[in-house]
């Protein structure tokens, strides 16, 4: 099972990896967070204006197995770069950033982190 943190780095860094069919999916399922928090008539034009709406109703489970398998599936086929802090391993917020959320930083190594 992968970590939450995982995901959110490749739904944001990689979103390129995603074909066409995980794309419309991805896209529908962005679609239905942003109506949930919708008024009443706000969603009705809302979704008239949307083409392509497959998933208005999956649940947060099935969301969550779609990503696992989709983020899965980019990680063993494609070529990532998970940027993990070389101090303690926690992932960075993208691929060509020097310094993690932990607050460690590598872009220079004569400087010490405070």
């Amino acid at each position: 099972m992968l970590d939450n943190e995982l995901i959110r780095y490749i739904k944001s860094n990689y979103l390129n990896f995603f074909n066409k069919e995980e794309r419309l999916i991805y896209n529908s399922i962005l679609n239905s967070q942003k109506l949930s928090k919708l008024s009443l008539e706000a969603k009705e034009i809302f979704s008239q204006n949307i083409e392509d709406f497959r998933c208005n109703n999956l649940q947060k489970e099935e969301e969550n197995l779609f990503f696992e398998k989709v983020i899965f599936r980019i990680i063993s086929e494609e070529k990532v770069y998970i940027n993990r802090c070389p101090y303690c391993g926690t992932l960075a917020r993208t691929p060509y950033a020097e310094r993690a959320k932990c607050g460690h930083s590598w872009y220079n190594p004569n400087v010490k982190d405070k």
